[in-house]
């Protein structure tokens, strides 16, 4: 989910551009690079419920951490994030992808290994229709919720969008038009910060969801492994 989201709010609320939003995710990439087949051979030393565990808390770290990303986060904490969630994958994929192979016999091992990347796809799309749901629901709540706050009767506000006119006088505009193009600013304004809580709201529901799967880590079985215990 973080894969698909993170990009949309990086063009979206930053205002990256493609290029921008790509070389900012390009760390994430060459740190799985380099740490996959570092873990694929501390597989062979250790536990695949440490690796997952390992992997399921450094991800769920990462997405936490980019559930506190404002509109000036600055890029330096974000490579931060998708470093250490870069890490993390690699802690996943390479044992989980073992573990689901290990039982089966060398004969079906191409039939596995493809049920196991479609298992994956499905998953992924699902759970991308989800996430993406969820995003558009918690951003028309949160609009709901400030556009409460957000009352031209209330000093505040209405201060503010004095000022906002009074700047828009001062470019040119009469005052008709600049009170209704400071009106209309406040909404986005509005609208932004409802974007914002949303994404952020995915981010951390993201990161617990991770957690929440740490105990099922207990479940796994590795062939490899058990046979190594019983020697």
């Amino acid at each position: 989910a973080n894969m698909f989201l993170l990009p949309v709010f990086m063009q979206e609320m930053l205002g990256f551009t493609a290029l921008k939003s790509g070389l900012t995710l390009m760390p994430r990439a060459l740190v799985m690079m380099v740490t996959t087949p570092i873990i694929g051979r501390i597989y062979n030393h250790v536990s695949p419920r440490l690796l997952v565990a390992v992997g399921l808390a450094t991800v769920a770290l990462g997405s936490i951490d980019m559930g506190y990303f404002t509109l000036q986060t600055p890029m330096p904490r974000i490579v931060a994030a998708l470093i250490i969630q870069g890490i993390g994958f690699s802690c996943l994929f390479v044992p989980l992808t073992t573990v689901a192979l290990s039982h089966v016999e060398r004969t079906q091992l191409a039939d596995a290994s493809g049920l196991n990347s479609l298992v994956r796809q499905f998953g992924g799309s699902a759970g991308l229709a989800i996430y993406g749901t969820l995003l558009d629901q918690f951003a028309t709540r949160a609009r709901a919720a400030l556009a409460v706050h957000v009352d031209p009767h209330r000093f505040e506000v209405a201060q503010r969008i004095n000022a906002m006119t009074q700047g828009l006088m001062a470019r040119g505009m009469d005052a008709a038009t600049a009170k209704a193009a400071a009106v209309k600013a406040l909404a986005g304004s509005v609208a932004g910060q409802g974007m914002l809580i949303a994404f952020e709201k995915n981010f951390l529901l993201s990161g617990f969801m991770m957690l929440a799967l740490l105990p099922l880590t207990i479940l796994l079985r590795s062939k490899f492994h058990e046979e190594e215990q019983r020697r």
